[in-house]
Parts: C-alpha cells; sequence; structure tokens
C-alpha cells in the first residue's frame, strides 16, 4: 500500500472515530436533558402534591375548629340567651308599670333577634347543614342571613336544576363564597351583590358580582390579605380542578366566575 493509502485509511478512522464520539456526546446529552424534565416534573408533581395535601389539611383544621365553635355557640351563647329571655318574661310578668313592660317587651325582642342570629351562624358555620341542604339551599339561606344583619341589596338567582355535589364541593365552595361575600362587604364597601347559579350536566358556574370600590389588576395587601387571600381561593378551586376568574377595576366594583366540573 501506498502513503496515500496509509493515510487516507487513517483519516477514516479519525473520522469514523470523530463521528462516534460525537454520536456518544449527543446520545449522553439527550439523556441528560430526559433525565432532566423528567427530575422537574417529579419536583413539579411533589411540590403540587406536598402543597395540596397541606391546603387539605389546612381545609380539614378550620373545618374541625368551625364545627367547634358552631357547637360552643349552640350550648354555650344560645342557650345562655335563652335563660336571659327567660329571665325578661319573669320580669315582665311581675312588673306592674305599663311603661317597665314595654321597656322589657323591647328589650325581649331585640334578645329573639340576638338568639336568632347566633342560630343563624351556627348553621353557616356546621359542615353538617351544607352536608344536608346543598350548596345552593345553603347559599340561599347564608343571603338571608347576610340581609338580616345589612342593609345590603343581596340577589340570589337559579339557572337550571340544583344537584348535590360530593360534600367536600360543597363545603370548599360554600367556603369560597363567604369568603367572597365577606370581602364585598368589609373591604369593598359594596351596596349591592348579585349571586347566580348555574347547573348543567357537565358543571357548575357560580359567578357573583358587586358595586363596590374594586381594586386594580395588581392586588393591594389590604385585598390579597383579607381573610383567607386571592391567593387561597385559587388554591381553593384548584383542589376542585376548576376555574377561576377575577375581573376588577377601581371604583368599577368586583365580578367573580368559579367555574367546576360535576358529574352531575
Amino acid at each position: 500500500m501506498t502513503f496515500s493509502d496509509h493515510f487516507l485509511i487513517a483519516c477514516l478512522v479519525v473520522c469514523l472515530l470523530l463521528a462516534t464520539l460525537a454520536g456518544f456526546v449527543i446520545v449522553n446529552t439527550v439523556r441528560y436533558q430526559q433525565r432532566y424534565r423528567r427530575h422537574q416534573r417529579e419536583q413539579q408533581a411533589l411540590k403540587a402534591a406536598f402543597a395540596q395535601e397541606l391546603l387539605e389539611s389546612q381545609l380539614e383544621i378550620q373545618t374541625a375548629i368551625l364545627e367547634h365553635i358552631s357547637q360552643d355557640l349552640h350550648d354555650h351563647v344560645g342557650q345562655l340567651l335563652s335563660v336571659v329571655r327567660l329571665g325578661l318574661f319573669s320580669l315582665r310578668n311581675k312588673a306592674t308599670d305599663a311603661a317597665l313592660k314595654q321597656e322589657v317587651n323591647e328589650v325581649n325582642a331585640l334578645l329573639q333577634e340576638a338568639v336568632q342570629a347566633v342560630r343563624d351562624v351556627t348553621k353557616t358555620l356546621n359542615p353538617g347543614v351544607i352536608e344536608t341542604f346543598g350548596l345552593y339551599e345553603s347559599a340561599v339561606f347564608e343571603a338571608n342571613r347576610i340581609r338580616k344583619v345589612s342593609q345590603l341589596e343581596l340577589e340570589v338567582s337559579l339557572e337550571g336544576s340544583p344537584y348535590a355535589l360530593p360534600e367536600r364541593q360543597d363545603l370548599l365552595l360554600f367556603r369560597m363564597i363567604q369568603e367572597i361575600l365577606n370581602n364585598a362587604l368589609k373591604h369593598a364597601q359594596a351596596s349591592q351583590i348579585s349571586l347566580h347559579f348555574s347547573y348543567d350536566s357537565h358543571s357548575l358556574r357560580i359567578h357573583i358580582t358587586d358595586n363596590g370600590c374594586g381594586f386594580s389588576a395588581q392586588p393591594t395587601p389590604s385585598v390579597a390579605g383579607s381573610g383567607l387571600g386571592l391567593k387561597n381561593l385559587h388554591r381553593r378551586v384548584e383542589l376542585l380542578k376548576g376555574d377561576l376568574h377575577i375581573d376588577s377595576q377601581p371604583q368599577r366594583g368586583t365580578s367573580v366566575t368559579i367555574a367546576v366540573p360535576t358529574l352531575g
């Protein structure tokens, strides 16, 4: 073989080795990227699972606390108010002065309102009541309770026929509605609120609008930090595999839409 032949063979061998090395690098790079992406997905899944478990634990704790408060209100405050009413009845029967009797009757009427208010609050705090009556009826009851203790115009409307949701969904959605209504009352200073339920065979949409002061697209600390805050509202709707859309502008009120898939 001539020198040219040896040189050509050497060049081919070098090219083959370089190609093999390049292929090895490419394959390992691809494998590394695949492992890295898989690792990132696993980390994200773990973080999501941890966040969901943490939120579920918080909800369970909150539910237990509210149930305990509800029971205490019923067993202690409610009964104490009832005993006071009995004392007023006794005082009224013993009184001989007409003016005194009238004052006792007025105080008794206020006390009766307090007793009813405690009963109403007890029902909205107790998860068992929500489970028994369902989401829509519980929301109507909550709206009636709010009307009694405020000058708010609160309209509840319905599209479709309400159907039972799993207990957890009913409770989560009811607490979200309570939080949104509470924000509209305390922070937005709304005088009118509309609460609309739309049921169909595949989903439930809840639309809440108010005429309050609204807020900017970037919520202020007072808005984001009120109650559960906007972040926790999003986290709760994520547990339901649903969507939450909030549309608000300063001095133009707020519109909140909750959409969740159902098995209705």
